[in-house]
């Protein structure tokens, strides 16, 4: 169920499928996702738990499978595990508290920022590293 391309919905797709797990009272053996917070974090799997979960709990169950044996044939870029990482902002380091949160510069696509002020003030330093990052 892990696409390769698309681990920025993963998080979102993960804690809605665990969810209906928990609504219909799906039973272990029958779990597809909601047996991942035992398996993967050694928490019991409840509807307070999963609402509780921070966005790096659930990209550390989203990636879990790429740690499995055979995960090597996966081919997952940079840029996919950059996709489920947390951002930190360029100009004051703020880190993002949601995954996809801070926008990031729409010609280099390298560069997050937490806001538009802190994109203004570091623009004399990165319009400079902006071209090399876009090639």
């Amino acid at each position: 169920h892990l696409q390769k391309k698309r681990y920025s919905l993963c998080g979102t797709l993960f804690r809605n499928l665990a969810r209906y797990e928990i609504k219909y009272k799906k039973n272990y053996d029958d779990q597809n996702y909601l047996f991942m917070l035992t398996a993967v974090l050694k928490k019991r799997p409840t509807a307070a738990i999963l609402d509780s979960l921070t966005d790096a709990e659930v990209e550390k169950i989203v990636l879990a499978p790429l740690a499995l044996p055979g995960s090597e044939n996966l081919h997952v870029t940079d840029q996919a595990r950059r996709n489920v990482a947390l951002q930190t902002c360029a100009c004051c380091g703020k880190m993002e508290q949601a995954i996809a949160t801070f926008f990031k510069c729409s010609k280099c696509k390298c560069t997050y920022y937490c806001g538009a002020e802190c994109q203004k003030q570091d623009w004399k330093a990165h319009k400079k590293l902006c071209p090399q990052l876009a090639a």
